[in-house]
C-alpha cells in the first residue's frame, strides 16, 4: 500500500487542525487503519465516448477517512492497456488520458476544485501515485463524487484508487468535536 510514519504524522496533524485538538490528544483518541477505497468506471457504468459519468464511494459511518494518495489506470472497453495512455505508454512517448475529473466532499459540501481539470492533475499511477500535501480527513457517513468527461469519441474503462487510512475513535463524538 506504501503507505509511511510521514504519511501518519501528515493525517495526525490534519486531524488536528480539522478538530481544533492537540496532536497529542489526536493521537490518545484515534488510531488509524490503513485502507483503500475505489471507484469503478467499468461495465455497467463505463466512462462512454464524449461522456461524463459521476461515481461515488460512502465513507462508512464507524469511521472517518484520511486521503494521503490517488492512483488510476485508464484501459479501453475490453480491459485492454491502450499503448499511448499512461501509465501503459513507453515514457516520455506516452500522451495523458484526456479526462477531466471534479472531486466533491458530500461532509463538508465542496467540489475540491473550481472547474473540472485534467485527470493527471489528481491521480498519479501505481508507480507513482499522486501524494496529496496535506491529507483530506473525510467525515464519518460522507459520501465522495468523482464526475469525469471523457474529451475523446473513444469508451475508456477508468478505475480509480484513494489510498489512505481509516480514522477509528468515538465517531459519535466526531461533530461535536468538528470545527
Amino acid at each position: 500500500m506504501n503507505l509511511s510514519s510521514e504519511d501518519i504524522q501528515a493525517v495526525f496533524r490534519a486531524m488536528s487542525a480539522k478538530l481544533g485538538e492537540p496532536i497529542s490528544r489526536i493521537q490518545k483518541d484515534w488510531w488509524l487503519d490503513p485502507f483503500i477505497y475505489s471507484i469503478n468506471f467499468v461495465t455497467p457504468t463505463p466512462l462512454t465516448a464524449s461522456g461524463t459519468v459521476t461515481l461515488n464511494f460512502i465513507v462508512q459511518n464507524d469511521s472517518a477517512f484520511a486521503i494521503c494518495k490517488t492512483t488510476y489506470i485508464a484501459s479501453n472497453n475490453a480491459n485492454a492497456a491502450v499503448a499511448n495512455l499512461q501509465p501503459f505508454g513507453s515514457g516520455g512517448a506516452s500522451s495523458l488520458v484526456e479526462v477531466l475529473a471534479t472531486i466533491t466532499d458530500s461532509g463538508s459540501g465542496r467540489a475540491l476544485s473550481d472547474n473540472p481539470i485534467p485527470i493527471d492533475s489528481l491521480f498519479g499511477t501505481g508507480q507513482f501515485p499522486r501524494i496529496w500535501p496535506i491529507p483530506k480527513i473525510v467525515d464519518p457517513n460522507s459520501v465522495i463524487s468523482v464526475t469525469l468527461t471523457n474529451l475523446v469519441a473513444t469508451e475508456r474503462h477508468i478505475r480509480l484508487a484513494f489510498t489512505g487510512y481509516k480514522v477509528f475513535g468515538n465517531v459519535q463524538n466526531w461533530a461535536a468535536r468538528h470545527k
